[in-house]
């Protein structure tokens, strides 16, 4: 009914297994980067999950240690909108059932205990809200090709005719390739992809002057009134809720 593992990963890139007939919930504490599940990119913060049905690939791309919790659960099981792929907000119930998952390394629908803890957590999956700590990823060139060069460095600040110049095309095919394809234009892209940058460096603990910095701001209140606009809350109180 559910399979888990948890561990402790270095900077780098991490793809978990996949295998037909299992859904799965990814958690991450204390992490520094994102995950990409499928074409969409998710900034890892505390209190959040990323749920992943199918047998869409996933891979973790870490700036630092971190611990990675994986759960598995059989396909069918959890009774959410066919939304796809998507960040939850994951409570503290949903946080303590995968924690008990991970120590027995699976909840076994033989045993009656396990079984109704099972049923806790599907239910909790199911009701848990959507968190807007995604961005989605353009597949087609050249909106790919400038995806791609962004998300290495997402604290760069290029305007649309250098990332066009770069990828060969004219700043209009650019904008209107990101537009089609994602409905957002480059700007705007851009801006949430420098955020969820800077909100994955808070979530590691490190000072919003500092996230700020590194997402790219040139000053401290710009990247507070970004984050406030993006979020809805100021980037401490967003981290508290």
């Amino acid at each position: 009914m559910v399979r888990t593992f948890g561990l402790t990963l270095g900077a780098g890139t991490f793809a978990p297994p996949r295998a037909a007939g299992w859904d799965v919930l990814a958690l991450a504490s204390g992490a520094h980067g994102a995950l990409r599940a499928g074409a969409r990119l998710f900034a890892l913060v505390p209190g959040s999950a990323v749920w992943i049905p199918g047998d869409v690939p996933l891979t973790f791309h870490l700036r630092r240690r971190a611990e990675i919790r994986i759960a598995y659960l059989r396909a069918g099981r959890v009774r959410r909108p066919p939304a796809g792929v998507e960040a939850l907000q994951a409570g503290p119930l949903l946080q303590a059932l995968v924690a008990r998952a991970i120590d027995r390394g699976a909840f076994d629908g033989r045993r009656a205990g396990e079984r109704r803890l099972a049923a806790v957590l599907f239910d909790e999956v199911a009701l848990a809200r959507p968190a807007a700590l995604s961005l989605p990823l353009p597949e087609a060139r050249p909106a790919r090709t400038v995806a791609e060069r962004l998300m290495a460095e997402p604290w760069l600040r290029l305007g649309t005719a250098e990332l066009a110049r770069d990828a060969g095309c004219s700043p209009r095919t650019l904008e209107r390739a990101f537009a089609t394809e994602l409905g957002l234009g480059v700007a705007a892209w851009q801006r949430k992809l420098r955020l969820l940058h800077g909100l994955a460096i808070l979530a590691a603990g490190e000072s919003v002057t500092d996230a700020g910095l590194d997402a790219g701001y040139a000053g401290l209140s710009a990247f507070i009134a970004a984050f406030r606009r993006e979020f809805g809350a100021s980037p401490r109180r967003f981290l508290k809720r």
